[in-house]
């Protein structure tokens, strides 16, 4: 249940960092397109499959640095080719427009940076959490066997 809770947290914080990236683009770099309804639905199609991406990560033992690091680079890989196949699939952006690819990769960068660096921050509470209630815990059973 955790792993799906994650799932959702990403698509959230995907779609965010996709909604403000994709304002950014249009207003500064493409202020001339023309944008409809239909552009939300396709985000939240992208956001949804770069979250599933989140599978990669899922293993039933604990992963070496290195394993981590491999399957970062590919959940990275994976993110781009499904935000750059979208933006293709939808005629978002152009393959000839090589500015508008640029941009688009360092979007992606920055959204995938963003997203690590929040979940990290949230599984660094959750531990700190978990940890004092550990230690609330393990204070009140030494205290009841001091009164034994």
């Amino acid at each position: 249940m955790d792993f799906l809770k994650k799932i959702v947290q990403i698509f959230i914080y995907v779609t965010a960092g996709n909604t403000i990236c994709g304002a950014l683009y249009v207003t500064v770099v493409r202020p001339e397109y023309d944008i409809d309804q239909s552009f939300l639905w396709q985000a939240i199609i992208v956001a949804a499959i770069c979250a599933l991406g989140t599978f990669i990560f899922l293993s039933r033992h604990e992963l070496s640095k290195k394993q981590n690091f491999i399957r970062t680079l590919v959940h990275y890989l994976y993110i781009n080719i499904v935000v750059i196949g979208g933006a293709c699939l939808f005629q978002w952006i152009n393959l000839e427009d090589s500015f508008g690819l640029f941009i688009m990769f360092v979007f992606v960068a920055i959204i995938y940076a963003c997203v690590t660096m929040f979940l990290f921050k949230v599984d660094q509470q959750t531990a700190r959490d978990l940890n004092r209630r550990l230690m609330k815990i393990h204070r009140e059973d030494n205290s009841e066997d001091n009164f034994s």
